[in-house]
């Protein structure tokens, strides 16, 4: 009696999979996972395990982090440091610190930091919540108020002499204050809590304003670019924008966004 040849199969198969995040559901897909620890996106879109972790400094109540340069800059409490040596005091409230032309400028506070000559400063502007960088200017919010810096000046917000490289100013009247910013393609996106403005032009003669949906922000720190998209946590739950209208993408983190907020 003649059998057929079986086919032989490996034990175990590996290929390459683009991760599509976490999904808390029941029923996941092959690329998706319901937990995980010890992960890394830094070959985003896939995903591979954590490189080792090693300890550099141990702060006593660290507030905010970043990498410019190549090198680390973050604030212990009320000390900021720049490759691990301290360079000034700041305020004990939130920060917004942007990299403009080499300096890290920080709001709400009205202090810079020159990281290419070493030299920490104070300049004077209207005061600022949430500052961007985008088209050589700092844009700035506060309350209902949208500030623009003078072309390639940190230092200039009230120069307005009639020519395209002035300082800025705007009111957008409607309830409740700013609560975010971002530079994104090819203009500034302004939230509030239920409101998505966006800037669009290039000098002070052509910008305006729009509302571009009723979907809006809960905190500046949730506003992240990914690839080419906007992430941005909303009342809702935590959305998307590359155009047109946000998009929800939380139905997969309920769980996750239920813990947040306890």
């Amino acid at each position: 009696m003649k059998f057929s040849k079986l086919q032989e199969f490996p034990n175990s198969i590996n290929k390459a999979l683009v991760f599509k995040g976490v999904n808390k559901k029941e029923i996941i897909e092959d690329t998706e996972l319901s937990d995980g620890v010890n992960l890394d996106s830094e070959m985003i879109p896939a995903l591979s395990p954590r490189k080792p972790i090693k300890s550099v400094a141990k702060l006593s109540s660290p507030t905010y982090f970043g990498i410019v340069n190549g090198k680390h800059y973050f604030i212990d409490e009320v000390d900021f440091y720049y490759d691990g040596v301290k360079r000034g005091v700041l305020s004990k409230n939130k920060k917004s610190i942007v990299d403009f032309n080499g300096n890290l400028v920080i709001f709400p506070d009205k202090k810079y930091y020159d990281y290419v000559e070493g030299i920490f400063g104070t300049f004077n502007s209207p005061d600022i919540d949430y500052a961007a960088v985008h088209y050589n200017r700092i844009f700035g919010v506060k309350g209902n108020d949208i500030r623009a810096s003078k072309v390639g000046d940190f230092k200039k917000w009230e120069e307005f002499g009639g020519t395209e490289l002035d300082s800025w100013a705007a009111d957008v009247y409607s309830p409740g204050d700013f609560t975010g910013i971002t530079s994104y393609q090819d203009h500034v996106i302004f939230f509030k809590r239920d409101q998505m403005y966006e800037l669009y032009g290039y000098t002070p003669s052509q910008f305006k304003i729009i509302e571009s949906a009723k979907t809006g922000c809960i905190d500046n720190e949730s506003i992240k670019e990914v690839q080419g998209v906007l992430f941005f946590m909303s009342e809702s739950g935590v959305q998307t924008y590359s155009g047109g209208f946000p998009r929800p993408i939380s139905e997969k983190l309920t769980q996750v966004l239920t813990d947040l907020h306890r």
